[in-house]
């Protein structure tokens, strides 16, 4: 008799377990909807208001990169690295490689990538990777990658001078010593960054975002140590008067950084 009872109690819990597992399973799946649903409602009301002030944006996105702050030093030198360069004529001025080659290269993207991977030819060249959005007919961009998040500002940079189909030469600067500050967190989204930038009037009306690009940008500088952020990076053209501004959001704190662009 106590064998049958104790099976029934257990039966019993089990069953409610069992309810009790439904239960949570439906209610989670009913909150992914949920949140999904109205983070595609948030979307499309933020859509709706750019589209009636006339701006134009390329293709946003809900998902939130990861982010943290990093610390790099604040003098890099590379002057040992430009005394084993071949094929070229270059200098270290104390900020950056100013490089002349012997004789111009093909601009190819095996060409390019052959460089790179010699250290013979260009320092650190496995470091950086092509950037369309900063290339132009005369300059062609390459950004330094610290694991696998671009560096957007000029200091961790290669730009190779274009002339008709040759490199001529180049530019590069180069961050050292990058150390990882605070613990990895969500960083906000594309469309919660153009939001963020639209809300507070920095993208005027009739205007085009052309590009939006995410990476790191040094926001201070402290004890020989520069500290950079990851941060949402937007082109922005205005129709009306033809002119083209760079804008930045920190893109852990959701705020706008000031810029001289």
């Amino acid at each position: 008799m106590n064998f049958r009872r104790i099976q029934g109690i257990f039966l019993i819990a089990f069953v409610i377990l069992d309810i009790v597992l439904v239960i949570s399973f439906f209610w989670g799946f009913w909150r992914v909807q949920s949140n999904s649903g109205q983070s595609v409602s948030q979307q499309a009301m933020l859509l709706r208001e750019l589209k009636t002030d006339s701006i134009t944006v390329p293709k946003l996105s809900n998902h939130q990169p990861r982010g943290y702050y990093i610390s790099v030093n604040s003098s890099t030198d590379l002057g040992d690295e430009v005394t084993s360069l071949s094929r070229q004529s270059a200098y270290w001025s104390g900020t950056q490689i100013t490089s002349t080659f012997n004789t111009a290269i093909a601009n190819q993207k095996a060409t390019i990538k052959s460089w790179l991977r010699s250290n013979s030819r260009i320092a650190h060249g496995q470091s950086y990777q092509v950037n369309q959005d900063f290339s132009t007919k005369s300059r062609l961009v390459y950004t330094q990658m610290i694991d696998d998040i671009p560096v957007l500002d000029a200091t961790g940079r290669i730009q190779f001078r274009v002339s008709g189909q040759k490199l001529t030469g180049y530019t590069q600067t180069y961050l050292k010593g990058i150390k990882v500050l605070r613990q990895q967190v969500s960083a906000i989204s594309s469309q919660q960054a153009i939001a963020v930038l639209y809300r507070h009037n920095e993208i005027p009306s009739n205007s085009k975002v052309i590009w939006l690009q995410y990476g790191f940008s040094k926001v201070s500088s402290s004890d020989n140590q520069d500290i950079y952020a990851p941060i949402w990076e937007a082109k922005v053209r205005d129709r009306s008067n033809n002119k083209t501004t760079y804008l930045r959001v920190n893109a852990i704190t959701g705020t706008i950084i000031q810029t001289n662009d």
